[in-house]
């Protein structure tokens, strides 16, 4: 993914009070990686409706061009970024920093 595109996305979010890791801690937030392709991870969490109390899923499925292993900051910032649509508190700028840089243009594609 291009830098630009990311940071288009990132103009249409919203800013929250939450951090990454209480994100993945409050909405459940899993990873599962898929075996036959190593690259491809699907982000995923469950929400409980406040009115009938089901549980439901949310998910996203990224694929890297590279072997990526995510870590507890990039799963709660993609979740919250595509599933949320609220950019995390503890963001910083993260696409202005190497690691950052690196993350964002090894991702080949999300669903």
């Amino acid at each position: 993914m291009e830098i630009n595109k990311w940071l288009e996305i990132l103009k249409e979010t919203k800013k929250t009070t939450r951090g990454t890791a209480n994100i993945v801690e409050h909405y459940s937030v899993r990873i599962r990686s898929n075996p036959e392709n190593k690259n491809q991870n699907m982000i995923y969490g469950f929400e409980t409706c406040n009115c009938c109390r089901h549980n439901h899923s949310k998910d996203i499925i990224v694929e890297f061009k590279e072997d990526q292993k995510l870590t507890i900051f990039q799963v709660g910032l993609l979740y919250s970024i595509f599933i949320k649509n609220r950019k995390p508190s503890d963001y910083a700028n993260y696409h202005k920093c190497i690691a950052g840089k690196r993350f964002i243009e090894n991702i080949k594609f999300m669903r």
